[in-house]
C-alpha cells in the first residue's frame, strides 16, 4: 500500500512534470462532494521545489499556479481552504 507522502509526491510528478520535492504535512481538508454530498478528506502538503520544468497540461492538471502565500482571485471554496491550511 502506497503511503499518503509518497502517494503525494508520485502525483506530483506525474501530473505536473516537474522534479520531485520535498514535502511537508500541512494537515487534512474536510469537504462534501455535490450532488450526494459525500464526505471527502484530503491530507494536505506544501512543496520544496530544486527547480521548474515548463508545465504542459495534460487530461488531469489544465494548469499550475505557483503561490506564495499572497491573495489569488477566482478560487473555489475548498481551494481557499487548501490554501489556507498551506500558510497556517
Amino acid at each position: 500500500m502506497a503511503r499518503p507522502r509518497g502517494a503525494a509526491v508520485r502525483e506530483f510528478v506525474e501530473e505536473t512534470g516537474q522534479p520531485e520535492p520535498q514535502v511537508q504535512y500541512a494537515g487534512v481538508v474536510t469537504f462534501r462532494l455535490m450532488p450526494n454530498r459525500r464526505t471527502e478528506y484530503a491530507a494536505v502538503y506544501t512543496a520544496d521545489l530544486t527547480g521548474r520544468n515548463p508545465f504542459e497540461a495534460n487530461d488531469e492538471v489544465e494548469k499550475v499556479t505557483w503561490w506564495d502565500g499572497g491573495a489569488l482571485a477566482d478560487l473555489s471554496v475548498l481551494d481557499e481552504e487548501v490554501a489556507r491550511l498551506a500558510f497556517v
